[in-house]
């Protein structure tokens, strides 16, 4: 997000943010921003790591071999968008 999205989204909340507003004011939204965005890029990878998780154990509990492979691969490929997730920092 660049800061005018961000100014923009501070005033949506309804904080009041003047025309002239300082760098300073701008840049504590801005990292304001930035932390929020960072705790729900966390929470999304965490639902990802834990969904990969639950299906390996299922991939280890299965009896046919077609279905451990088809649930290792669909772990892996979660386990690859949680990494996505994660790294994706601005």
């Amino acid at each position: 997000m660049n800061k005018d999205e961000i100014i923009a989204m501070a005033r949506d909340a309804g904080f009041k943010l003047a025309d002239n507003a300082t760098d300073e004011a701008v840049d504590r939204f801005t990292s304001f921003a930035a932390l929020v965005a960072a705790k729900e890029r966390g929470m999304c990878a965490q639902v990802c790591t834990n969904k990969a998780m639950r299906m390996e154990q299922e991939a280890q509990a299965a009896d046919c071999e077609d279905d451990s492979t088809s649930l290792r691969s669909s772990a892996w490929l979660i386990s690859v968008c949680a990494a996505a997730i994660r790294a994706r920092a601005p």
